[in-house]
């Protein structure tokens, strides 16, 4: 009798096998009355339903609930603690009278409900519909690495990047790790890395300073004298990845992006540019012919802050249009000595001038250069 066969049967006994797999334990229950052996494992009987599988047209299923009690172990390891560790879930629906089954459900837990009483929430949905909310595409235009550290793409060796030691001590707060030995390594080197324990449980490090490495959530189970293996970390720029790692060749960004719009003196927009040496602006305000405020905020891009006090000293101002963005002797505009320059607050930026610019006012167009 084929599994179908079985579900449209009127004496169909189905069970429901829960599978859930974390990085160092594996949990198996059933919903039936009595525990179930399935492919060489026993599932253990314990109260629990899930709500009913349903989507649309476009093949978008929605999330899977399982509601168990609180007192399983998974409950007990995963929703009281802060650590956000991986953990999958699949079902099988079982007829015990036939032996016949399929996989009913596959994903991963995303999230822990405690909301009702003496019950836990499990929230799993599809990889399906994972897969079809993935943004693409992955691999981005952008002066730093795309790749993730010791993936293919990247390339590098772990192991050649890998320290194995022991934890000696950890703070009352479990996110200090002390350890026996960095390796020799610098401050720094590992973080952005990872620690990870004997039994597979891993954090990321997000700071190394001598043998202390401070990770971002506390592990469950960890103690001293236990083994860890430190990872050292990239921050995902191009230096790091010559100096460190040297490993040019696979670098999975574009460090030689302009960093000048070449749009901004062309069409007058107000703001600094990227270019470290001028800074172009509207003006807001003269007082006596040689105090002037600028305003260097952006109405168009995000806002820019003003540059540091000091920054044009000694540099010049010109008058680059009009009011109104008419242009108004663009060539022979007179280039006027900063005496002093003073970031105010945000987007604004108040110069002193050693001479008034000529036929300067409010509106106009002007650019600063060191």
């Amino acid at each position: 009798m084929a599994f179908y066969d079985d579900e449209i049967s009127n004496r169909a006994q189905p069970a429901e096998l829960y599978e859930f797999v974390g990085p160092t334990t594996t949990y198996r229950y059933t919903s039936h009355g009595y525990d179930i052996e399935f492919g060489g494992n026993t599932y253990t009987a314990m109260p629990m339903a899930s709500s009913r599988i349903s989507g649309d047209m476009e093949g978008k299923m929605d999330a899977l609930e399982i509601e168990i009690d609180r007192g399983a172990q998974l409950v007990q390891d995963y929703a009281f603690v802060v650590a956000p560790r991986t953990l999958s879930c699949t079902v099988y629906r079982l007829h015990a009278n036939s032996g016949n089954f399929q996989r009913w459900w596959g994903g991963k837990v995303i999230g822990i409900s405690l909301e009702k009483p003496d019950v836990a929430t499990l929230v799993v949905p599809s990889l399906m519909s994972v897969a079809l909310e993935t943004v693409v595409p992955t691999v981005f235009y952008q002066t730093h690495c795309n790749h993730v550290l010791y993936d293919a793409r990247c390339a590098i060796l772990s192991s050649a990047f890998d320290v194995a030691t022991t934890i000696t001590a950890i703070s009352a707060n479990e996110r200090e790790i002390t350890v026996a030995s960095d390796g020799g390594n610098p401050d720094g080197w590992f973080q952005g890395g990872e620690i990870i324990g004997s039994d597979g449980d891993r954090r990321l490090i997000l700071d190394h300073t001598g043998n202390v490495m401070t990770i971002l959530w506390p592990f469950v189970a960890q103690a001293p004298m236990d083994n860890v293996t430190l990872y050292a970390g990239c921050d995902h720029s191009f230096a790091t990845c010559v100096d460190k790692f040297s490993n040019s060749r696979n670098f999975g960004g574009h460090p030689h992006i302009p960093t000048d719009n070449p749009w901004r003196n062309i069409y007058g927009i107000r703001g600094q540019s990227n270019a470290p040496q001028t800074l172009d602006a509207e003006v807001q305000a003269i007082s006596g012919g040689t105090t002037i405020t600028l305003d260097v905020g952006d109405t168009v891009f995000p806002p820019i802050t003003a540059p540091a006090d000091g920054k044009f000293d000694g540099g010049t101002i010109v008058r680059l249009t009009g009011k109104g963005g008419i242009p108004r002797d663009i060539l022979t505009s007179a280039r006027v000595k900063v005496q002093v320059s003073i970031g105010t607050y945000l987007y604004r930026y108040r110069i002193t001038v050693d001479s008034a610019v000529p036929n300067l006012i409010v509106g106009d167009e002007v650019r600063l250069s060191r």
